[in-house]
């Protein structure tokens, strides 16, 4: 078990597979802004399809079984979305981008579970939202959030988007990319090596700032508190200096993130009455599943059920107002089984590298469903594109660890010897 899953250090990533993934997910993601970026995304994702079929050729390692229940949700919702379409036009969109990323997700869970890590995914988003915090800062594009007006009892300003067609998805890509950082945390052994990826994080806070995005002002500090929790919880308890070290840093952070917040977009936004269309959107999603309950109204048909003409910035009722409950099922049934295989394999498996990349994917999964309340995930390429890693990561860990623990436990030579003796005396006395 410790020598099969060791094989997840820096030099074991296929960086050449992470960097078609970064190209992929950043051409994909700017195709709404620059048109031409799409067809070169395509050809990127047939390259990493290629790359992906080669060596599974070569090493047999089978598809996820998460992977295979996101295709029958696909299929579910496809299915169930024709019958049910009113705004047939969304539905062919959402078509196609479902069955994307199908494609998308089996290639970067097959790629983790064949190189045994989850960082392809984390490492490609880091890349991702580096780029497109460059970009905003070289553009001025984070210079112009800081010019706001008053209208009425608000306040109104410009929201970065980057690269992005929107600002939310420029905000949530700062706060997956700092799983990359955190996976990179531990291969850090010089205090060069961790400096550089304090500084690396800076600009991340930043962009999820500049982007006006409350929700990912919210999920950055919850991600890092669950990393620590999950990767460093005995060495906090262990130790009294490092608890109280972390303790004064989390609310010296509150305290001065508090403080800088209010001179921002972001934090006028913490503070205005924008509640009433989301929870009017989440009954609107409630009345839709009751009247649909078994099938929904169609896959991206929420919009045209709605009197806000809007998602239902909520992944949970999105799913199930769309899909109904049997699409629910099967659909969340996914997270279910890989953070049961994580814990699992946290609880039986007691190698420091698989612990800690174990730990870093539950802390994905803790702030993925914290963001679910808020944010709509299942249709986003870049978010399946960073969570498929773990489903690789921990189907390939978890079959390791079953073969470890059915292999035949050999006798210590020591114990052989003595063991044949009272066999050798036991059969002598019944020839007597």
């Amino acid at each position: 078990m410790n020598g099969s899953l060791a094989r997840g250090p820096v030099s074991k990533v296929p960086w050449g597979f992470t960097a078609l993934l970064t190209a992929f997910v950043l051409f994909y993601t700017s195709g709404p802004r620059f048109p031409i970026l799409v067809p070169l995304a395509m050809l990127l994702a047939a390259a990493m399809a290629g790359v992906v079929v080669f060596r599974w050729l070569r090493t047999g390692v089978r598809v996820p079984l998460e992977v295979l229940i996101l295709g029958v949700f696909v299929v579910w919702a496809v299915g169930s979305g024709f019958m049910l379409a009113v705004d047939t036009d969304s539905f062919a969109v959402g078509a196609k981008r479902m069955v994307q990323v199908v494609l998308v997700a089996g290639c970067v869970a097959s790629m983790a579970a064949m190189s045994r890590t989850p960082a392809i995914g984390f490492l490609a988003i880091t890349g991702l939202a580096l780029i497109l915090v460059g970009y905003g800062f070289a553009t001025g594009d984070f210079a112009a959030t800081a010019e706001m007006t008053q209208k009425g009892d608000q306040v109104v300003g410009y929201r970065a988007t980057s690269l992005t067609s929107n600002a939310n998805a420029l905000g949530v890509s700062c706060v997956w990319a700092l799983a990359g950082l955190a996976w990179l945390w531990r291969k850090a052994s010089r205090l060069w090596q961790q400096g550089a990826l304090i500084t690396f994080s800076v600009p991340l806070f930043a962009g999820a700032v500049y982007s006006g995005s409350r929700k990912a002002v919210l999920l950055a500090p919850l991600f890092l508190l669950a990393w620590v929790w999950f990767c460093y919880r005995r060495v906090l308890l262990r130790r009294a200096a490092v608890f109280l070290t972390v303790a004064i840093a989390t609310v010296a952070s509150v305290v001065a993130g508090s403080y800088i917040l209010q001179g921002t977009l972001v934090g006028h936004r913490f503070t205005a009455t924008e509640s009433e269309k989301r929870l009017g959107l989440i009954q609107e999603g409630l009345k839709m599943l009751a009247r649909h309950p078994f099938a929904g109204v169609g896959m991206y048909q929420f919009n045209a059920h709605s009197r806000y003409t809007a998602y239902a910035h909520n992944d949970y009722v999105e799913v199930a107002a769309t899909t109904g409950l049997l699409g629910f099922v099967i659909y969340y049934s996914i997270f279910a089984l890989v953070t049961w295989r994580l814990v699992r394999l946290r609880r039986r498996c007691h190698h420091p590298e698989v612990n800690y990349s174990a730990g870093i994917c539950l802390a994905v999964l803790v702030t993925c469903a914290a963001a679910g309340l808020a944010l709509v995930m299942v249709y986003s390429i870049a978010f399946w594109c960073f969570i498929a890693g773990v489903f690789g990561f921990a189907s390939i860990a978890e079959r390791d660890l079953l073969k470890h623990s059915k292999r035949p436990r050999q006798l210590p030579r020591c114990i052989k010897p003595v063991r044949q003796a009272k066999a050798v005396a036991a059969l002598q006395l019944t020839r007597r």
